[in-house]
């Protein structure tokens, strides 16, 4: 029985040691915060100023033209596209009986639409990389390789049209209207940048952007901008004009991501944090390595310092259906 009762006990402790084991795997990875310095502040006149300068000085475009073919994912499907057929499907249109559990969608129309840029107002940048976010009163438009700030159709208002298709008319007396590069040489000198996101947060009333620098083939910078305010205008058309804080910060600060070449980071924006991934690859050639997240301190962005705590390889090369995590999707609350 003495015998018995020892072998119970061990096994009883191997199985609390597993248990605790499997309970410490679970709990969440703490990272470690990085004070990385502070921001460079311009006004929008500032911006708008050096647009017009560097623009002066070379009419054709404000930067080169850039149609460099893309980093890429690997391909590690085994049969390319069986990871959406098993959550999607696909019925003939107007047959009801086909669908019993759809539910019917109110038709809808268009309101107001307007072109904002093409190809020529984008500078030549290809692939475009359209993003955008829409403020309280400003529609925000980021591009390869443009910067544009609309005033926001008021729905008691008049509807904004201008022509679809191939037109190229577009909504006249932009805010804002400079090339992503100038945004943020206004603050860093010679940087060449794309891949920009923007998010405008409702709860601190400010619009922060994130992009990258190509100038670099390894260790290249994140780069960040946040407004001092919800609605851009230079001082010539208020009493106070609003302004944009600027940070940068070469993965090289990040252990886990140094001396490799970080890709296309994403944005998405919360009551504390910034959160940003990417993909990171062994050069700006190519050669994927991992995926990266960052969490950006709001507070110490908004007040002029830049805090990013980094999860490096929270994705990794690993190959296989569904083995593991590509280019991470910051997600953006209000609440």
């Amino acid at each position: 029985m003495k015998r018995l009762n020892w072998q119970r006990a061990i096994v009883l402790s191997l199985a609390i040691l597993v248990s605790t084991l499997g309970m410490a795997q679970q709990q969440p990875v703490v990272g470690t915060p990085l004070k990385l310095g502070t921001g460079i502040t311009k006004s929008v006149d500032e911006i708008m100023n050096f647009s017009a300068e560097t623009e002066r000085q070379n009419p054709v475009h404000s930067m080169p033209l850039q149609m460099g073919e893309e980093l890429h994912l690997p391909v590690d499907l085994p049969n390319p596209g069986e990871e959406n057929r098993r959550f999607s499907r696909t019925y003939p249109l107007g047959n009801a009986a086909a669908r019993p559990n759809e539910i019917a969608t109110p038709t809808q129309t268009v309101w107001s639409n307007f072109m904002g840029s093409d190809f020529t107002s984008a500078a030549g940048g290809w692939p475009p990389d359209n993003n955008g976010d829409v403020g309280t009163t400003q529609v925000l438009l980021i591009q390869n390789y443009r910067v544009k700030v609309y005033p926001k159709p008021s729905v008691t208002g008049a509807a904004i049209t201008t022509p679809n298709g191939t037109s190229t008319t577009l909504l006249a007396s932009p805010v804002l209207d400079v090339s992503l590069n100038t945004f943020f040489r206004t603050a860093f000198a010679g940087v060449n940048t794309t891949d920009p996101h923007v998010r405008y947060d409702r709860l601190s009333g400010r619009w922060f952007v994130v992009a990258m620098s190509t100038n670099e083939t390894t260790n290249n910078f994140l780069l960040f901008a946040v407004s001092s305010a919800a609605t851009i205008v230079p001082t010539s058309a208020s009493a106070v004009g609003t302004s944009f804080t600027f940070f940068r910060t070469s993965i090289s600060s990040f252990p886990g991501d140094a001396g490799k070449f970080l890709d296309y980071p994403t944005l998405g924006v919360d009551k504390t944090s910034l959160y940003v991934g990417a993909n990171i690859f062994t050069s700006s050639s190519g050669g994927y390595s991992q995926s990266s997240i960052y969490v950006v301190n709001k507070a110490d962005m908004i007040a002029g310092s830049l805090s990013v705590t980094p999860f490096s390889a929270a994705g990794t090369a690993a190959t296989g259906l569904n083995t593991d995590i590509r280019t991470p999707q910051g997600a953006h609350n209000d609440d």
